[in-house]
């Protein structure tokens, strides 16, 4: 998979909310009834992950989410 692809797909999670994302990272039941994370392998989905990790810690910083 391409790194745009990844990309890609951390871009289509956010657009779901800090609060998807949030018990997204939270919950492993929910990472894998997640269908955006269907089509990845677990290097892909670790990757995606890490992203949505790295995002929503700029979020705690500012303390600026409430979706």
């Amino acid at each position: 998979m391409s790194q745009s692809r990844i990309e890609d797909t951390v871009e289509v999670i956010c657009q779901r909310g800090c609060r998807y994302v949030n018990s997204l990272l939270a919950d492993p039941a929910q990472q894998q009834a997640c269908s955006d994370l269907d089509c990845l392998d677990d290097r892909e989905r670790g990757q995606v992950l890490e992203e949505l990790r790295s995002v929503m810690a700029v979020y705690q910083i500012t303390g600026s989410c409430d979706i």
